[in-house]
């Protein structure tokens, strides 16, 4: 998925691709409509975080 948006942000700055075609990738939920796959030497997953689910709204805790 990260690469599918990758590659889509890749198009969205060569300008190739509106800067809102993205989020109508991302909402239509079909990677058939992102752009081709970034490939995978670079990318790397830094922090994932979930939003309290007691509190709504507040910033996510991670650990490291």
């Amino acid at each position: 998925m990260v690469r599918s948006i990758v590659g889509t942000l890749v198009d969205v700055g060569r300008g190739r691709r509106r800067p809102g075609d993205l989020r109508a990738v991302l909402r239509s939920g079909d990677r058939a409509k992102a752009a081709a796959l970034a490939p995978p030497q670079g990318l790397a997953l830094w922090e994932v975080g979930y939003e309290d689910a007691r509190s709504s709204g507040a910033q996510s805790d991670t650990k490291p």
